[in-house]
């Protein structure tokens, strides 16, 4: 079966020779459809940087990504921007929700974009906000939401358009040991279900559990 996510000798550097920093280096790994993986390391390892290449936010200096047997290393920017839309979730560790907007209209815009219409947005976000234990709260802006609430609208956004890949940055960084815990158990929950690939990049091992796998990233390498 042709993994979801396929690389391939990939690295980034910084900066020209002789004073080039090398962020990753030669990474190479493959992850299955409802795969969940997780990829610790120490600050500075180069998780976010891995994470920005694979999600198609920072093209490599070497090597090649494939989704689902395609490669998008060279794809244009139009077509990266519709890759990220249609294959791709991501949650970060900020949450990164539109202050203005409510929890509903925070993950139907994402629907909307990807052309549907206003109502039928609207239904599918009120469905998986629902199924995500957020029904009353469907009318509440980011502010007036716990740290798990936003994180679960969050989730909801990043599944809304059924991607192949989840890709998680630091996702429990700003939630107690208890609601990050719990909010991952529902993300592998749910993608286990709906077969959707998670990749999380933490250096938040009471999350290893709830991963098919762990890897560990230090000095820009897999080891």
């Amino acid at each position: 079966m042709t993994p979801i996510l396929r690389v391939k000798n990939l690295s980034k550097y910084y900066g020209t020779e002789p004073n080039s920093v090398t962020a990753v280096q030669k990474v190479s790994l493959e992850i299955a459809k409802a795969e969940v993986v997780l990829i610790m390391g120490p600050s500075g390892s180069g998780k976010t940087t891995l994470l920005s290449m694979l999600g198609a936010l920072l093209r490599p200096s070497e090597g090649e990504i494939f989704l689902k047997g395609r490669s998008i290393t060279e794809l244009s920017e139009t077509e990266l921007s519709t890759l990220r839309l249609h294959e791709l979730g991501f949650i970060f560790q900020n949450f990164h929700l539109l202050s203005a907007l409510t929890a509903l209209d925070n993950v139907a815009l994402v629907a909307k974009m990807a052309g549907l219409s206003h109502s039928e947005a609207r239904t599918k976000a009120e469905f998986m906000l629902s199924e995500l234990g957020l029904a009353g709260r469907l009318r509440f802006l980011p502010e007036k939401l716990s740290g798990g609430e936003k994180q679960r609208v969050a989730i909801a956004r990043a599944m809304i358009n059924n991607p192949s890949l989840i890709l998680a940055d630091e996702p429990t960084a700003n939630l107690d040991s208890k609601t990050g815990y719990g909010v991952m158990q529902l993300l592998s929950r749910m993608a286990k279900e709906e077969e959707r690939s998670v990749l999380i990049v933490s250096h938040d091992s009471r999350i290893r559990d709830i991963s098919d796998r762990v890897l560990w990233l230090e000095d820009g390498r897999l080891k």
